[in-house]
């Protein structure tokens, strides 16, 4: 009941705010759906924080932002079948902004249960797809973890587990030209499936974590499929215990992959691909709260046929830990 009350707090809190918004879509030039196409994730694909997390052992429950942003080569508009999108040409500007309430509760010292709730407004071009994102429920259950004593100098510790992805979200607006494009909407209008591992190992204060997200997507009623998505994370970690609060900055690289989406049986040559990012963010954590930042820039991408490309991501988050 108080892990309930404390919930709806933050929820009636966030949904008073303005303009805040979560993009679940994705294509890959826009990243993975639920993360967004290929565009999607810190892990956009499981929406799991995949940074360091000193609390771990505690319930939690927080709000976090996300912003995608997504460019392409300036070319004359055209109505034809070179654009990216239809009826939008591929010097346009693509924002993704999503705000998410989660949270993290315990059922068991081993079993860890997730959920998150996005909302979206997604900028393309001078259009707005703005609405609710497809709810997630995940689970993970503590496969190992090292008995910790006074002589311990190594410790590790690995999570499996699996969710599903609800089609909760907008998937059906229209933009100026009447049609609806499945790489702007808020949500991707199918039952997704995710399959997630989450390692992390620690010695003294240096820490490496690493995590993995595969989700398995079906077709919705427009008869649109977006490709299954692979993310892949991996930083490390550095404990500064200062006062009242330790400072973890970490560093690492995220890579994702997408095969092509299919449109109506058809495959949609504009879609899928890969893109290896950097990883780099720092955690405050003061008592039961912990802030998060996280940046993205773009190492390398291949995406397929004419599709936005990958610029930078931008995570920001607020986490209150409690221990029933």
């Amino acid at each position: 009941m108080k892990l309930l009350l404390i919930t709806s707090a933050i929820l009636g809190s966030f949904l008073m705010m303005p303009n805040l918004s979560h993009s679940q879509q994705k294509h890959i030039h826009c990243g993975l759906p639920a993360t967004a196409g290929i565009s999607g994730i810190a892990c956009d694909l499981c929406g799991c924080y995949l940074g360091p997390d000193p609390n771990y052992n505690f319930n939690t429950a927080g709000i976090r932002y996300k912003l995608r942003r997504f460019s392409g080569d300036e070319m004359e508009e055209q109505n034809t079948s070179e654009q990216d999108h239809a009826g939008h040409q591929h010097g346009e500007e693509e924002t993704y902004n999503t705000a998410e309430l989660w949270s993290r509760y315990y059922l068991s010292p081993k079993l860890q249960l997730f959920g998150i709730i996005p909302v979206s407004s997604n900028l393309i071009g001078d259009e707005t797809f703005s609405g609710a994102g497809d709810i997630q429920l995940q689970a993970k259950y503590q496969i190992f973890n090292t008995e910790v004593s006074g002589e311990t100098k190594f410790r590790n510790r690995l999570f499996l587990g699996g969710g599903i992805k609800f089609p909760t979200g907008r998937y059906n607006i229209a933009d100026d030209s009447g049609a609806v494009e499945a790489h702007f909407q808020p949500g991707t209008g199918s039952f997704d499936f995710l399959l997630l591992g989450s390692y992390f190992a620690k010695s003294g204060n240096l820490g490496f974590a690493a995590d993995a997200a595969y989700k398995i997507n079906t077709e919705n009623s427009n008869k649109y499929l977006f490709g299954d998505q692979l993310n892949l994370n991996g930083v490390f970690t550095y404990d500064i215990p200062a006062d009242a609060v330790t400072l973890i900055p970490y560093a690492g690289v995220y890579f994702e992959y997408s095969p092509e989406d299919r449109n109506n049986g058809a495959t949609d040559p504009n879609s899928g691909g890969s893109a290896l990012l950097g990883n780099f963010g720092l955690d405050l954590t003061a008592g039961m709260f912990t802030v998060k930042l996280n940046y993205q820039p773009v190492f390398t991408q291949s995406l397929n046929g004419d599709q936005p490309q990958n610029d930078y991501r931008f995570v920001a988050g607020l986490g209150y830990s409690f221990g029933f």
